[in-house]
């Protein structure tokens, strides 16, 4: 009886040999690894880490991570990793999946995600918006599709961030409020505390480009804030 008993045993041991990793990836219930699912197939998981620096040598340690494009707030879409600007501020790192992939890593003091079809294509965009240092006069945001046909976006914003909403009633959202560039920020007069002026972007065929002059009521409307505020500053 004994030693069927150490068969049995045997038997279980050596049909249990699956790897955590294979286990992970069968699991369809991923919540127990440390998984929150922000919409869809985008799975996000949050990693502890004490500052900066223990998230780049991290990244560069995990076997997975460190072949994972990086994006955060200097982040270029590469496989490289940013030099981030306090060392000593407490970070976040959150890696994103596909399902059960591995796909980025977004780093930042604050990091938020969210989900949105702005194409209306049926499939979510997800947008990350990343603060790198804690405050909330600039940030980037990047959107973010599973459909590789998809063109990905980074875009720096000030605290005013970004609007995303359908202008001409097409149905397919423009992005409105941004630039694409820290050039873009010479025509606010104030970067912290008022909008710039704006840069519109419309999706046509699988990008989205710039179609700020089809809005010109938009841009009157930015010109005459702008206005305002410097002759308040002046008469003041």
């Amino acid at each position: 009886m004994r030693i069927l008993f150490f068969i049995l045993l045997s038997a279980f041991l050596w049909c249990d040999v699956t790897s955590a990793d294979e286990k992970f990836t069968k699991n369809s219930k991923v919540s127990e690894k440390g998984l929150k699912n922000i919409c869809g197939d985008y799975w996000s998981q949050d990693v502890k880490v004490s500052n900066s620096s223990d998230i780049l040598q991290y990244m560069r340690s995990h076997p997975k991570l460190k072949e994972l494009p990086s994006y955060g707030y200097d982040g270029d879409f590469e496989k490289d990793y940013e030099d981030v600007y306090f060392r000593n501020i407490n970070r976040k790192l959150l890696i994103i999946y596909d399902n059960r992939k591995p796909l980025f890593t977004l780093t930042g003091v604050y990091v938020d995600t969210s989900c949105e079809d702005i194409t209306n294509d049926g499939k979510f965009e997800l947008i990350a918006k990343i603060n790198p240092r804690g405050g909330n006069a600039s940030q980037i945001e990047y959107i973010i599709s599973l459909d590789k046909s998809f063109k990905s976006l980074e875009v720096f914003t000030n605290r005013f961030g970004q609007e995303i909403r359908d202008l001409n009633g097409d149905g397919i959202k423009e992005i409105v409020g941004v630039y694409g560039d820290r050039g873009w920020s010479e025509f606010a007069p104030c970067m912290a505390c008022q909008r710039p002026t704006r840069r519109i972007l419309c999706f046509e065929g699988k990008r989205y480009v710039d179609c700020t002059t089809k809005f010109a009521e938009l841009l009157q409307k930015d010109w005459i804030e702008a206005k305002d505020w410097l002759k308040s500053k002046s008469d003041g």
